[in-house]
């Protein structure tokens, strides 16, 4: 399927559109398997340049499922790249903590 458009449907669902405007509808799984966002990425320059087509749940939708894993692994060479797993977790934990206090 190539689909070109995605929003929000009813009940934590994802619409998808084709080029022909025919919709389908993904309701099963986790919310980053129905964004096709295995990285959680919100809607932002990364996301669009990387082929965001949606949002849905505040985070970014993919057209499909290897179009979000290049723009994760995209995510993590710009905001990691160059460090050891062991700064990236101390870098992702800071960051976590400081949403969790604001």
């Amino acid at each position: 399927m190539n689909f070109v458009k995605a929003e929000a449907g009813p009940y934590n669902s994802v619409i998808f559109y084709d080029s022909s405007g025919k919709r389908y509808l993904a309701r099963n799984g986790s919310r980053n398997y129905r964004n096709n966002n295995p990285g959680n990425l919100v809607p932002g320059e990364l996301s669009k340049r990387n082929g965001q087509i949606g949002v849905a749940g505040k985070f970014a939708v993919f057209p499909d499922f290897e179009v979000g894993k290049r723009a994760m692994a995209d995510s993590l060479r710009t905001v990691y790249g160059g460090r050891s797993l062991k700064e990236m977790i101390e870098r992702l934990v800071n960051s976590v903590k400081r949403s969790l206090t604001h």
